[in-house]
Order: C-alpha cells, then structure tokens, then sequence
C-alpha cells in the first residue's frame, strides 16, 4: 500500500505531520495543518484540546484558544495579553501569554465520559 502525505490547507502542499485544525459544514471537509505552519499561525490541533472544547469552536459557541509564547500551554480566548520582550513571536516584538501568569502545574484534562449511574 502506498502511504500519501496529508494536504496542508495553510501553505498549500503535502504534509506528513498534518493534524486536523477545523472541520467545514457543509460538506464536512476537513483542514489539516503541518506541525510548522500551526508554529507560525499559532493554530491549535483537535487532539490538543477536549473533545467538548473543540466542537465548542466548530459549532460557533466559542473562539478558538491561542498558545502561550513562555509555557507553551492554551490560553482560552479573551484570557491572553501581549507583552513585550526580545525575540517574541508578534510583527511588533510581542508575546502572547496567560493573562494572570502561567499556570505552576498542567491542569488534569477533563473527563467527557458518561456514566448512567453518575449522579444517584
């Protein structure tokens, strides 16, 4: 079997690293981005997210998160401030991070699963 690289929608070309970044309704088209182009446009994969987040942002009930230039951790939209510092990532010499500082320690991830005994 042949193995094809993914098309990355952002720079228009083959990909082997390319991780879903959105889904488009209709047709239900997916776009795929390269581990450097979500570097340089700050875009955050599915698989980085909640599963509950993530269709949050596909439906239109919430924005996309950005990454925090210091940490490296999500930031939740409307959470982040722009700082300057030498070398940072922004046109301007800025760097985007956590409003109220970066966290001490990696939050646990949420649990999405559903248990009909939950609750009695």
């Amino acid at each position: 079997m042949i193995e094809c690289p993914t098309w990355c929608s952002w720079h228009k070309g083959p990909a082997d690293d390319a991780e879903l970044i959105h889904v488009v309704e209709p047709p239900g088209l997916g776009l795929y981005t390269c581990k450097a182009c979500r570097e340089e446009h700050r875009l955050v994969a599915a698989s980085e997210m909640p599963l509950q987040d993530w269709l949050d942002i596909q439906m239109g009930r919430a924005r996309p998160p950005t990454r925090c230039d210091r940490c490296g951790g999500l930031i939740p939209h409307g959470q982040a401030e722009a700082v300057q510092v030498d070398g940072g990532s922004g046109a301007d010499g800025s760097a985007t991070v956590h409003r109220d500082g970066c966290p001490t320690r990696p939050r646990p991830p949420r649990s999405y699963s559903y248990s009909p005994y939950a609750g009695r």
